[in-house]
C-alpha cells in the first residue's frame, strides 16, 4: 500500500492491546523509513475499565518508548492524545499530557504533536489552550454522510484557523454506514442505527453499497486534505484506493442516490441527534465508579459481579472503539 501512495499509517497501543503496533512493526521491516509517516497515540491502553486511560506524564513517556520498540523505528512522526474527552478534566491534558509530549519531542523521539477526539468541545479547548504547538487533529465519524457537524459546528474552520491540519477519520462511521450494519459495540443510538438500516436497504435495492456512497461523500470534501480509513481486507483497500485516485467514480445513478441519502439523514434527524456525543463518556464513568465502589466496600462480590481484576469492558478497535 505504501507503493500505492498511502504514506500516513495510523495506529495506537489501544488497538488490539498493542497488537496493531507489533504487527505493523514487522510489516514495515525493509521499507525505507522516509517512505511513510507513523502516527500513534498515548493515553488509552487496556481493555479493563480501570486500566483503560492514563493521562499522566510518566505513562505518556513510557508509552512512547513502548511504541518505538514495537514499531521498530527511531522516531515517531506524530503522537496524538487519544480520546481526551475521557480525562477527568482537560486541565490534566493541558498541564501534564501535552508537556510530556513536548519533552519527548525535544528528545527527538517524536516529530509532531496531535490530538484526537469525538466531541467538538474538547477539540476546541485543546486547540485554544494547548501549551505546545499542535500539528494535527483526528476527528472521526463527525464529517460523513450521516453527520457533518465537524464543519457545520464551525469546529473545522476553528481548528484550521489555529494552523492545525484536520484528518477526517472513519468516513464509514466505524462500520455504521454499511449494508451489513455496525459491529455490536458501536455506540450509535438506536434511532441512528434504524435510519441507517432504512437508507442502506434503499441503496441495496438499487444494487449500490451504502459504504461506497459514504466513502465518495467524504473524499469529495475539499476543506480537509486527508481522509483516514481502515479496512478488514485487501479487496476493500483496493476499492477504497480506486475511489481515492479517481479510477472508480460514481455513476450518475450513484451520485443521485448519495445526495438523496444525505438529504434523508439531514431531514430525518436534527443536528443534536445525528451523533452519540457524551454517551460513551457517561458509560465509562458509571462503570468505573461502580467497579471502584464494589472493590472498596464489597470486595467479596467483585468477581461474581464481573468487577474483579479481569473485568473486560472495552472493544479495542480502530476508529474509536467503545466502552
Amino acid at each position: 500500500m505504501v507503493r500505492s501512495g498511502i504514506n500516513i499509517i495510523d495506529t495506537a497501543p489501544w488497538y488490539g492491546d498493542t497488537k496493531s503496533e507489533t504487527v505493523l512493526g514487522a510489516a514495515l521491516i525493509g521499507i525505507p523509513r522516509e517512505a511513510y509517516y507513523i502516527h500513534t497515540k498515548v493515553c488509552r491502553y487496556k481493555p479493563e475499565v480501570d486500566k483503560m486511560f492514563d493521562f499522566s506524564r510518566e505513562r505518556v513517556l513510557a508509552s512512547i518508548d513502548g511504541s518505538l520498540a514495537r514499531l521498530g523505528v527511531d522516531y515517531l512522526d506524530t503522537v496524538q492524545v487519544h480520546d481526551p474527552e475521557f480525562a477527568p478534566s482537560p486541565e490534566i491534558i493541558i498541564r501534564e499530557t501535552l508537556p510530556a509530549l513536548a519533552e519527548a519531542q525535544k528528545a527527538g523521539k517524536i516529530k509532531r504533536i496531535g490530538i484526537t477526539g469525538y466531541p467538538m468541545d474538547i477539540l476546541r479547548i485543546l486547540a485554544e489552550r494547548s501549551p505546545v504547538p499542535l500539528t494535527t487533529c483526528i476527528s472521526y465519524s463527525r464529517y460523513n454522510l450521516h453527520d457533518d457537524s465537524l464543519a457545520s459546528s464551525g469546529t473545522l474552520a476553528f481548528l484550521r484557523s489555529k494552523g492545525i491540519g484536520v484528518i477526517n477519520a472513519a468516513p464509514i462511521s466505524m462500520g455504521l454506514l454499511t449494508a451489513s450494519g455496525p459491529p455490536a459495540w458501536h455506540p450509535a443510538t438506536p434511532e441512528i442505527k434504524s435510519l441507517v438500516r432504512e437508507v442502506a436497504s434503499k441503496c441495496s435495492a438499487q444494487g449500490v453499497p451504502l459504504g461506497r456512497l459514504a466513502m465518495a461523500w467524504a473524499l469529495a470534501r475539499t476543506d480537509v486534505s486527508t481522509v483516514m480509513v481502515s479496512s478488514a481486507s485487501m479487496d476493500l483497500w483496493k476499492l477504497n484506493l480506486s475511489m481515492a485516485t479517481g479510477d472508480s467514480p460514481l455513476s450518475e445513478q450513484e451520485r443521485v442516490l448519495m445526495e438523496e441519502s444525505e438529504r434523508t439523514f439531514r431531514e430525518a434527524l436534527p443536528p443534536d441527534r445525528r451523533h452519540w456525543e457524551g454517551l460513551d463518556v457517561e458509560k465509562y464513568w458509571a462503570k468505573l465508579g461502580r467497579m471502584l465502589l464494589v472493590r472498596s466496600k464489597y470486595p467479596a462480590y467483585a468477581d461474581e459481579l464481573g468487577l474483579g481484576e479481569r473485568d473486560v469492558s472495552g472493544a479495542a478497535t480502530g476508529g474509536g472503539g467503545t466502552i
